[in-house]
């Protein structure tokens, strides 16, 4: 494995730790405001919404950069597994973790 792929996937797994760190921890303080709102609710529920989905756009991007920078990227590849990662996330908030949607 050469420098540039070796750094590739450090990068890789700090934006994998990144996003876990933020995305699948237990929030009980925000239970209240999330049973408040209903699951669909992004943009269009004020303030909370815009930003959360910002903040979710933010989180992901050195995601994006790390996987595009792997050795003859594939960004195909790249795009459909940040997706796919993305879903199951949303998927495990709201089946497990309270308050995290």
């Amino acid at each position: 494995m050469n420098r540039r792929s070796r750094t590739a996937l450090a990068c890789t797994i700090a934006a994998l730790f990144l996003i876990g760190w933020f995305t699948l921890r237990p929030s009980p303080g925000d239970a209240e405001a999330a049973a408040r709102a209903p699951f669909t609710c992004l943009v269009r529920c004020g303030d909370p919404g815009l930003r959360d989905a910002i903040l979710n756009v933010v989180l992901f991007l050195p995601l994006g950069m790390a996987l595009g920078s792997w050795p003859a990227p594939n960004r195909l590849r790249s795009w459909l597994l940040t997706v796919a990662l993305s879903a199951a996330i949303e998927f495990c908030q709201y089946h497990w973790l309270l308050g995290r949607d």
